[in-house]
């Protein structure tokens, strides 16, 4: 995360998008592992255990071919919103925008905090899960200071 008189930028490199995978897809593999051991002191666990082994399979190989070569990346500038990922690269301009929100939400063990914007119709022009409050809490600064129309 940097931050600057014009410009925010939030970038979620290629590097740490795979070692999150690799933490997520080692977490749910040890929890699988932990299932088929205690299947052999419970038999009636077995098929749980199995279909969770499973489906930590298939969800890693499904991780493995989603990710892509190129980094995450949220720049705010006075003007303009970008937004990039995996070849794909939304600019939205202050003038597009009717609404601009910033929402936390209760997760099971985390908070999720959301940027979505809107046109001025109530469309959708963007909804991006931002990585953690500090980043959230600096988009909204910035957004107010630019003249965004931010909703609470």
């Amino acid at each position: 995360m940097e931050a600057s008189p014009t410009e925010v930028r939030i970038e979620h490199s290629v590097a740490d998008q795979r070692a999150l995978a690799r933490g997520f897809t080692f977490l749910y593999a040890l929890i699988a592992g932990v299932g088929l051991v205690a299947a052999l002191f419970k038999p009636e666990l077995l098929l749980g255990a199995a279909f969770f082994a499973l489906f930590v399979a298939w969800w890693a190989w499904r991780i493995r071919r989603a990710q892509s070569n190129e980094p995450w990346l949220v720049v705010l500038t006075p003007g303009e919103l970008r937004h990039s990922r995996a070849g794909v690269d939304v600019r939205i301009t202050r003038a597009e925008a009717g609404e601009v929100r910033l929402e936390s939400r209760a997760g099971p063990r985390m908070r999720l905090h959301l940027l979505k914007v809107r046109n001025p119709g109530g469309g959708e022009l963007l909804t991006v899960s931002l990585p953690g409050r500090d980043e959230s809490t600096m988009l909204e600064a910035a957004f107010e200071e630019w003249g965004w129309p931010v909703r609470g």
